[in-house]
Formats: C-alpha cells, structure tokens, sequence
C-alpha cells in the first residue's frame, strides 16, 4: 500500500516474535515515500522544460541544453552555459512542507578555472552557495540540507563564466528523513550502531560515558 501513501516520511515499529521462547523484539523503522520534486533535472527532454529562465537571456547569455558529452553528467542531455558580464538564472517553484529539511543536489563542473565566473544556488531567497572565480574542478556533486519556510519555495540557480563554459545536470530536492539509530552490537567490548542514511551526506555520532 505504500504506492498510494502522500509524498512523506512514516514511522514505526515492526514486532519479531520467538515461536520457541515467546520473547518479543521491537525493531523501528522508517518508510519514506519520495516523488522528484524537481521537473526536468537532468534536462532530458533536451531543452528547459519545467525551468524559468531570466537575467542574462539575449545575445550574450551563451546557455543551452547539449548532448556534448563535455557537459553531460548523466543521460543523454546537460547544461552547458558560459553567460558573458551578468548572470544567467534557473529557477522552479517547489511544493514543499513548512518547517521540513529537504536535501538539495547537483552537479557542476568547471573544466577551465577561467575567470571571471561564478556559481550560485539560492534556496527560498537564502545562499546555499556562491562560488567566484573558482579553480577548475571536475564534475563535483553539491549537496546542501535546506529548510522549506512556506509551501511553496523557490530554488533558483546562477551562473556567469565569460570566458569560457560551466556544466551543470542532475539537479534532485527531495525530503531529509530523520535519522533513527536501528540497532546497537556489542561484540569483544566494542559497540557498532547502524542507523539509515542519505547517500552523499555526512554524519556524526555523538556520544558521553555516562
């Protein structure tokens, strides 16, 4: 029934039962239902379908949807933009939850370190990021957790790179679901705990002796 569940993150307890000994173990665990929040993130349809463009969008904006495999991070299609002395803007409106962590990816690459350029991921109005006149670097997932403020937040991409071409694909928001510790192994006086994850972020485990 999970197909018919709202996009969201559902949490609960599953009992194992011994035939033999009666005992009962309670293990938690965690349903996340997730549909792309995204339209067109990796631009497959070979153009800017579900983006708004603005800023920089005449003769000099230099920005297109390619199947060069220079700017080609996954699939057949990626973005290629080199926007001469202001920015070019990418921007969709999400429907997103007040008050919940969404995470936030994408892939850019800088393949030159020319200058001047310059990356910037905005997120409901608040930097995420603002890259300038970085060195170059190949293709690099940014990740961000983001904070949805009202049911609808924009997320809006800049770009400039005068002298030469950024790419960028494979744009993703979907909700961060919380972290729960699932299980604790004690084993020759050591402990192992396992809890789940979100492939591309880090974690820390915090602890005190008593």
């Amino acid at each position: 029934v999970a197909s018919t569940l709202v996009n969201g993150v559902y949490s609960a307890s599953l009992l194992f039962s011994n035939q033999t000994t009666q005992v009962v173990q309670a293990r938690q665990f965690t349903l996340q239902v997730i549909s792309e929040l995204v339209q067109n993130g990796g631009f497959e349809t070979g153009d800017f379908t579900g983006w708004t463009e603005s800023g920089n969008t005449g003769s000099t904006a230099f920005t297109t949807v390619t199947s060069n495999s220079s700017y080609v991070h996954s699939g057949s299609f990626g973005m290629q933009t080199g926007p001469a002395s202001s920015h070019v803007y990418l921007s969709q409106n999400l429907d997103t939850v007040p008050g919940r962590n969404y995470v936030v990816s994408c892939w850019l690459r800088n393949s030159t370190g020319s200058t001047p350029a310059q990356f910037e991921a905005v997120w409901g109005g608040n930097t995420l990021l603002n890259l300038t006149n970085p060195a170059a670097f190949g293709w690099t997932n940014l990740v961000f957790i983001a904070t949805a403020n009202s049911s609808s937040t924009l997320l809006q991409f800049g770009f400039r790179d005068d002298p030469s071409y950024l790419g960028f694909d494979d744009v993703s928001v979907v909700p961060l679901p919380p972290t729960v510790l699932q299980s604790l192994s004690p084993s020759n006086n050591q402990f192992g705990f396992t809890w789940n994850s979100v492939s591309g972020l880090r974690y820390q485990l915090q602890y005190k002796t008593n």
